[in-house]
């Protein structure tokens, strides 16, 4: 608790420095990705006698310190709303379906209250990242690489800084736990959480590979250099994969981050060499461990669960509670590995589905993008590249579902979709360059990609 009351007076005080500077948006975007990223941490706690629990969020409703930050992005992009039906009606048939079970189906335990309010506040992320992608500009896609890259740059810093010794984190217990086996955890409160960070990431940093704009194109570009070594040094198998997948992938597809920018081809180059002892760690794991532990096991209690409760399901964020009584694993704090099946177990196979509906219908808005030929998005395509390694985290592990990283997801999602539909990147023109520096009142268009 205090580590949360420093972090909200050392917000408050950069929130009342940077505000005459920045401007709103990017003071409250700035809260918000540092509060995900650094102290996803409870501000107030409904129940303060809250039980041990094993699950998505606290054992009881709280007010946490980035839903907080995600209220005031909320705040400051409501003058310039853009009423979006589909998206609506969508947030409205998840609350009331989340509410009738909760009174109806499920039992009403202060864990599956958490769990709503949890679920529910992805909806209201996705709707954010909507609204958020809708009133871009320049200026503030500039901001948000360049605050990507020094959270990413921190993260680097913090790893090394933790496998030399230093116990410099947020969760001491979750950075002992996890260095027994030589995998640091940086700001986060598990090794695998970076990658995802990273892969969630790319999907907004990759069209900024070809914008005209050089800061905004030389952040990007380092940030994806960075990456690099901080998912390797991690050990995570599947994110490693993921991210270098997604690289991989990008290149090929578009051809003009090669052409352009054969310079940084060579620097991000170098950045696979220097990881190159990690990156042989990694792989040892591969074979030393090539199912990941005990999953198939967790994999197979999952199964019988959804056999037993396929349509009610366990109630949201009731999960270990529930499988717990008749499975040890799951008693011990390990439910189902799979962030595609977990939300079916807890709030059934419709819930489940009507949940995770934003990823894929995003994903067959990219592909139809593409299939149409023309004008694609440089949007679309981040998207795509990086859903097959998202797929792959996700049906790994859990992780996805869990704290601010769902939050941070689904906003991700929305901005995503916000931007295919405007279908620019914001490749700036010299117009455009003056109009940042102030020096030109031109109406800046939202460039095409040719």
């Amino acid at each position: 608790m205090a580590s949360t009351i420093l972090l909200a007076i050392t917000l408050i005080v950069f929130a009342l420095v940077a505000l005459p500077s920045l401007g709103y948006l990017k003071t409250a975007l700035f809260c918000f990705l540092i509060t995900c990223v650094v102290a996803p941490f409870p501000i107030f706690l409904w129940s303060s006698e809250a039980p041990n629990h094993t699950g998505i969020t606290y054992a009881t409703p709280a007010v946490l310190t980035y839903t907080s930050a995600l209220v005031a992005l909320l705040l400051g992009l409501i003058h310039k709303w853009k009423r979006n039906g589909l998206l609506l009606g969508y947030g409205c048939v998840v609350l009331i379906y989340l509410i009738v079970g909760i009174f109806a189906v499920w039992s009403g335990a202060g864990e599956q209250w958490a769990g709503l309010i949890h679920l529910v506040s992805a909806v209201v992320a996705l709707a954010v990242g909507y609204q958020f992608g809708s009133q871009l500009n320049p200026s503030v896609y500039r901001f948000l690489i360049g605050t990507i890259l020094f959270l990413l740059v921190i993260n680097l810093l913090l790893c090394f800084a933790q496998l030399s010794g230093l116990p410099l984190t947020l969760f001491p217990d979750q950075l002992a736990n996890q260095l027994q086996y030589g995998r640091p955890v940086g700001t986060f409160g598990h090794s695998s959480t970076p990658g995802k960070f990273i892969l969630m990431m790319f999907v907004v940093l990759l069209p900024a590979l070809r914008s005209y704009d050089s800061a905004t194109r030389r952040m990007a570009w380092w940030s994806v250099g960075v990456a690099v070594p901080l998912v390797a040094i991690t050990l995570a198998r599947a994110n490693l994969a993921a991210v270098v997948a997604a690289i991989g992938l990008w290149l090929i597809w578009d051809r003009g981050s090669r052409k352009a920018n054969s310079k940084r081809l060579f620097l991000l180059i170098a950045a696979f060499a220097v990881s190159a002892p990690v990156l042989a760690a990694t792989l040892d794991r591969f074979s030393s461990d090539p199912g990941g532990g005990d999953r198939a096991v967790i994999y197979h209690t999952g199964l019988k669960q959804l056999e037993s409760n396929l349509w009610e399901g366990t109630g949201p964020n009731y999960y270990a509670e529930d499988v717990g009584r008749w499975d040890q694993m799951t008693a011990w704090g390990f439910p189902l590995h799979n962030s595609f099946l977990y939300p079916v177990a807890e709030i059934g196979l419709v819930g489940g589905l009507l949940f995770l509906l934003p990823v894929f219908v995003v994903c067959a808005i990219a592909i139809v993008d593409c299939i149409r030929g023309g004008d694609v998005s440089l949007w679309s395509k981040s998207y795509l590249v990086t859903f097959p390694g998202l797929v792959a985290i996700a049906m790994t592990g859990w992780g996805m579902l869990v704290g601010s990283t769902l939050c941070l997801w689904y906003f991700v999602i929305g901005f995503a979709v916000s931007r295919m539909v405007k279908k620019d990147c914001y490749i700036l023109t010299n117009q455009t360059e003056a109009a940042l520096a102030g020096t030109s009142n031109v109406r800046i268009p939202p460039a095409r990609v040719q």
